[in-house]
């Protein structure tokens, strides 16, 4: 058996002993060499106090775990238990629309390992990453049939034109869904996640940071003026 996976926050991760690549070879002085990991699960769960390993470290060295720094918004429903993709539905993290996470390892590139942001556990769970979510979510979505309709044969040249031109739209679309790594897939509307930074502002603090964001050409600058036009003793603008 060899450790696929260390779970920030948890107690191997916090020992430091165990690491990615090593290979598990006794559990409590119980050889393990021809037990499949639901029977290694039973022994833990039936061990009372201190739990001793005997394992071949990997010749990778990994360097330590740090605590994650980027946080997300989840724009979508996330039930680990319903998940067939997932390694684990134990170690699954369970969120809701809206819910602010906290990332604390990219490593896998398919499953990332999050906690809920405030959360005093800190044991982190999987969560999907970004690309692995916008993939499936895509080949998801139903493909568009286009069915012939009937026409008088004065406006049929403009009908086989609109059909071409429909049949090479969905052709294209279905091209960019399927693409794993391309620009068009990057900019498909899939909801997965979207990054966002904490602000906590603290109670000795006299102002409240206000942030506005938007594209260029849609007049923030003249909302900023009139924001501090109309309340001079409430609005200003950060010194440099």
């Amino acid at each position: 058996i060899v450790v696929a996976r260390i779970r920030r926050g948890g107690a191997a991760d916090r020992s430091g002993l165990i690491h990615v690549g090593d290979e598990l070879r006794e559990v409590n002085g119980i050889p393990v060499e021809d037990k499949r990991p639901e029977e290694v699960i039973q022994i833990l769960a039936q061990s009372l106090g201190a739990i001793t390993f005997k394992i071949i470290p990997s010749i990778k060295e990994e360097t330590p775990s740090k605590e994650g720094k980027m946080f997300i918004k989840a724009l979508f429903d996330y039930d680990p238990n319903e998940d067939k993709a997932i390694p684990c539905k134990e170690a699954g993290l369970a969120f809701k629309k809206g819910d602010f996470l906290q990332i604390m390892s990219q490593d896998d590139a398919t499953w990332w390992q999050a906690k809920h942001e405030g959360d005093a556990n800190p044991r982190a769970g999987l969560i999907p990453s970004k690309h692995f979510q916008e993939r499936r979510l895509a080949l998801r979505r139903p493909e568009i049939l286009v069915q012939p309709l009937k026409v008088s044969n004065r406006k049929s040249s403009g009908f086989r034109r609109s059909f071409r031109l429909s049949r090479k739209d969905k052709k294209t679309n279905k091209s960019m869904y399927e693409c794993k790594k391309s620009d068009q897939y990057d900019t498909a509307d899939v909801p997965t996640y979207e990054e966002v930074t904490p602000y906590r502002r603290q109670t000795h603090e006299k102002y409240r940071l206000v942030v506005l964001v938007g594209p260029v050409g849609v007049g923030l600058n003249e909302l900023k003026r009139k924001l501090l036009i109309s309340d001079t003793q409430h609005y200003g603008v950060t010194v440099p």
